[in-house]
């Protein structure tokens, strides 16, 4: 009823609700290919961290699957418009599956984790029986800003075979 207050429980869960709605979007863009609306979700100052290891280390001094500040993110994403980033060509066809949605408010960040079951089909592949693959991550996002105008200020995904076999992994995570 309007005049009403939250109890702390109730805004808590109001929030996850919103910041659900944000992830969602978010897995909307890319799975429709929207690469630049998607990158304008990201801060000037973001970084997007694709690590190599399920081991806690400094990606600074590690190989990583994708280590990507603003102007690195805008670079893989100029590579995939090209035409020239041939392990898409024919596009993945990808669908982001969000789960597990937990938020934190840690001074000015809202520290973010959640759990995503992405599924790529990669069409006339050579690969093996199934041409679906599935990549499960754990996620963490950065958001700074309010409700309706966060920014991702980082994004790790770890993949649950980040350490294992990863056939092509071309595509935005």
């Amino acid at each position: 009823m309007p005049g009403e207050t939250l109890t702390r429980d109730e805004a808590a869960l109001d929030l996850t609700a919103q910041v659900e709605q944000f992830l969602f979007h978010e897995a909307r863009l890319l799975d429709h290919g929207r690469w630049r609306d998607w990158q304008k979700l990201f801060a000037d100052d973001c970084l997007y961290w694709i690590p190599s290891s399920l081991d806690d280390y400094d990606p600074r001094f590690h190989v990583s699957i994708a280590y990507d500040d603003g102007v690195l993110l805008n670079d893989r994403i100029g590579r995939l418009e090209s035409g020239q980033a041939f392990a898409q060509d024919p596009p993945s066809r990808t669908l982001h599956q969000i789960a597990n949605v937990s938020c934190e408010q840690r001074g000015d960040i809202l520290f973010v984790q959640s759990n995503l079951a992405l599924f790529e089909f990669k069409p006339n592949a050579q690969r093996r029986m199934d041409p679906v693959n599935l990549f499960p991550a754990a996620c963490e996002h950065d958001l700074v800003g309010s409700p309706g105008a966060w920014k991702i200020k980082r994004k790790k995904v770890t993949l649950l075979q980040a350490d294992g076999t990863i056939t092509n992994l071309t595509f935005l995570v």
